[in-house]
This record gives C-alpha cells, structure tokens and sequence, in this order.
C-alpha cells in the first residue's frame, strides 16, 4: 500500500512539474512577441500622434481661414448678421484662432467618441501587458512609453471628435443660412469640404491600427485565447459599458409603447391632419430618407452621420499622402530585324502619379541593349537611352487610352562613324493607343501597351510604326 501511495504520489508530482515546465516554456516563448509587440504598438501610437496632430493644424488653419473671410464678407454686406455669427456667445472658437485656449475650449465640449474596434484592442491588449509585465519581464521604461503614448492617442481621438463636431455645426449652419442668402453659397460649400476631408483624414488614420503586422497578428492570436485578456477587453474595453445592461432589457416594456403602437399613432395622427398636412410631413421626411440612403450605399467614403454627408462629389484621393499616389512599373519590347531577330531590346522604368481616379501622369527613363545583327551574329552593346513621359486615362478597370512622348540619344551609325561623327542624335516619338492591365488582388499588376508612333518616318531610317510593350506596376 506504501509502495503504491508513493508511486502515486511521484506520479502526480512528474506530472505537475511536466506541465508546468510547458507552461514556462510558453511564457518564455511569449516573452519576446511581447516585447517586439510593445516597441511595435510605440512606433503605431507615435506616428499617429503626430499624423492627427498635423491633420488638426491644416484643417484648423483652412476652418479660420473660411471663418476670416466669411467675416469681411458679411461686414460689407450683412453686419448685422456678422455680428450675430461672430459675437462670442455664438462662435467663441473664433476668438481663439491665435492662441492655445482651442485645446481648453473643445476639452468643455461633451462629445460621443466615435468607435474603433482596432484601437480599443490595441489599448487593451497594452493594459494587458502592463499589468503583467513581472510575468512576461517586459521593459518597464518602454512599456511606460508605449502608454503614455497610447493614452495621448487616446485624447487626441477624441479631441478629433469634438472638433469634427465644431466643423459639422459650423457646416449645418452655413447650410441653413445659404437658403436664405445664396451669395453665401460659395462659403458653405468650403466649410462643407473642411467638414467632409477632415473626417476622411482623422477615418484613414483610424484605419492604420486595421492593417496589422505579423508581429501584431502573433500576439492578437496569443491574446484572443487568453480568459484573463478576455475579461479585461469586456470590462474596460471602450464597449464595455454595454456589458452592464440588465438581461432582460427589451422584455420589460411596461409603460412602454410597442414600435407598432407609436406607428399606429403617427399614422393616425397624420391621416387627421388631412391630406396636405401628410403631404407637408412627407416633403420635410425625403431629405432624411435621402441622407439615410446615402448613408446605406456608403459612397461617401467612411462618414456614419447624416451631417457629415457631402453635397459634392467627394474625391477619394484628396487625404492620401503624395507617397501612396505613386506607383511604380517596368516595361520592356523587341525590335525585330529583317531576319526575324530581335536586333534590340528596349527595357523602361517609369513612376506614375495618380492624379485623379481616371488620369495617372507619369515620367520614365529607358535603355536600348542591342543584340546583334542575326543568329549567328549575336553582339550585345549600348545601343541609346531614352527620357518618357505618358499620361494613362481609365476607360474601365482593365483598359486604358496611353499617349505618350519620348525622346531617345541614339548612337551615331557606322557610316557617319567613318564621317567623323561621333555625336549621339536625338530621336523623338509621339504615341497614342491603349494600354491594359489586369488588377489582381496582389500589387503586382501586369500591363499590355500597344501603341503607335506618329513619328516613325520623320527619320531615316524610319522607327517601327507600332510600338509593343509589355511590363508590370507595382502599387494599388
């Protein structure tokens, strides 16, 4: 019976200290995810910071521009109502345009922070970590940058909220008063495009914390199985107020009116009002469902409130970097010979920018190899170089109308060699036809171009009258 009890016993002690060696081992192995996740998440909070704080400044300064002038605008024409718009009470931000009592003024404004489901577990997952950094032996001196930094992002969203609300009251204001002043049309529809921009940019920045790393996506993954991570994500996470709502919310409705009792009524009520009342109150209801529609089809970029909808055509590139509006490509074609021999190949790296969604101007260098005469005479050497321009306009997703001009130096032939000439010639090219391309979900894209040269003969001897080329794009 001892024997046996022992033997149990060391048993259950092997056991517990195998288990508990793995558990170790997953710790250990956790550590260093960690801790690249922290210096990781420093670098994201940082740049943001720094993005949302530039975003407030330019949009700030274009606000108090539009305000400026809007103000000696109506001091000319209407000063009454300039000193109604501009007086303190109505508009104290004005008042403050020069000095750093805006951040004091907005901090008195009580605002709904809008949702980001990849920030708010991004600050969990940091709060996480910090309150076990002993068990996963983070650096503390940058882990306590890592939160302040988050805690700053923190603010700045919501600082962002409250002044997209000062741009969206100003905008709805402007909105009124244009119907009833239609010299102020152009003043509202530059407040209108602050408003709507403004809320494209801080959305985009937003956006950054979506596209996660693999670092991120390691330790998102740890995470998520964790219970303890789990019950702080439900309990401080920024939905968290949510857990709080009594089970039976929704069940209990005594006292309350049913959906369909309050749409009896508002019919009922309507139907005795006659029939141009109903007329009246359905007039006044179509720029709401109109708002609500357009909210639905979501063509307007990111927006979520009524107010925020433009009464322009949005352009989708206006918030992106110059960077990301820049794509890369390569291209090559052959020049045959009479003999069926590619005599020489043209290879061209060219940078195109996207200057609206329909036209991408671009530059581009080239280099001619040349290959010899035949078959049996295959001789590479230099053969030119070349300067592009082009300009692409999308007629559909696949197929585009290229034109292009091109200048390439060429060197002298061997008669004008004999001659003494040693000067390399210029050689211009005009071409216009199309080009398409096949958009893949990866950012490699290949191109066709088929093109023709309008001056092929200008020269003698005379360029190939058709110029085909095929290549790739790298970027969106």
């Amino acid at each position: 019976m001892k024997h046996n009890f022992c033997n149990k016993f060391l048993f259950a002690i092997t056991t517990f200290c195998f288990f508990s060696s793995i558990v170790n081992c997953q710790d250990l192995s956790n550590v260093k995810q960690y801790s690249k996740y922290i210096t990781h998440c420093n670098s994201r909070t940082k740049t943001a910071n720094k993005k949302i704080g530039e975003a407030n400044k330019k949009y700030l300064k274009k606000y108090f521009k539009t305000e400026n002038k809007l103000n000696k605008k109506l001091c000319k024409s209407n000063p009454n109502l300039a000193d109604y718009l501009f007086s303190y009470s109505n508009n104290p931000i004005y008042f403050h345009q020069k000095d750093t009592a805006i951040s004091y003024f907005l901090n008195q404004r009580s605002t709904a922070k809008e949702y980001s489901a990849s920030f708010d577990t991004l600050k969990s997952s940091v709060e996480f970590i910090k309150a076990n950094k002993d068990r996963y032996l983070i650096d503390s001196l940058g882990l306590i940058e890592t939160m302040t930094n988050t805690l700053k992002l923190d603010q700045d969203l919501l600082h962002s909220d409250k002044l997209q609300n000062v741009f969206r009251e100003k905008k709805l204001i402007m909105k009124e008063l244009s119907e009833s002043h239609p010299e102020l049309r152009d003043e509202f529809k530059e407040f209108d495009k602050i408003n709507y921009y403004y809320h494209e940019q801080i959305s985009e920045y937003q956006n950054m914390f979506g596209d996660l790393s693999n670092i991120d996506e390691k330790v998102l993954k740890i995470l998520k199985g964790n219970s303890e991570f789990k019950k702080l994500l439900s309990g401080n996470g920024q939905l968290s107020a949510f857990s709080t709502i009594p089970q039976d919310w929704g069940n209990n409705i005594e006292g309350l009116q049913t959906i369909v009792e309050t749409k009896g009524f508002m019919n009922t009520s309507v139907a005795d009002l006659g029939s141009e009342a109903k007329n009246i109150v359905e007039k006044n209801m179509k720029p709401m469902m109109i708002s609500m529609e357009k909210l639905k089809s979501g063509s307007y970029g990111n927006v979520s409130n009524a107010g925020d909808i433009p009464s322009f055509k949005p352009s989708a590139l206006k918030t992106k970097p110059f960077v990301d509006r820049l794509s890369l490509g390569y291209n090559f074609q052959l020049n045959q010979s009479n003999y069926g021999f590619p005599a020489t190949a043209t290879t061209g790296l060219q940078v195109d920018y996207k200057l609206t969604s329909q036209i991408k101007p671009g530059i581009g260098v080239s280099y001619i190899l040349g290959m010899g005469s035949g078959w049996d005479n295959i001789n590479f050497s230099q053969q030119g170089i070349g300067l592009r321009s082009f300009v692409d306009y999308k007629i559909s997703n696949i197929l585009y109308i290229s034109c292009g001009y091109e200048r390439n130096s060429l060197p002298p032939s061997n008669q004008k060699k004999e001659l003494g000439i040693k000067n390399w010639n210029w050689r211009e090219i005009a071409l216009g036809g199309i080009k398409l391309k096949y958009n893949t979900k990866v950012k490699l894209i290949p191109t066709m171009c088929f093109q023709y040269d309008f001056l092929h003969d200008e020269y003698n001897p005379p360029s190939p009258a058709f110029v085909y080329r095929v290549g790739w794009e790298f970027g969106k």
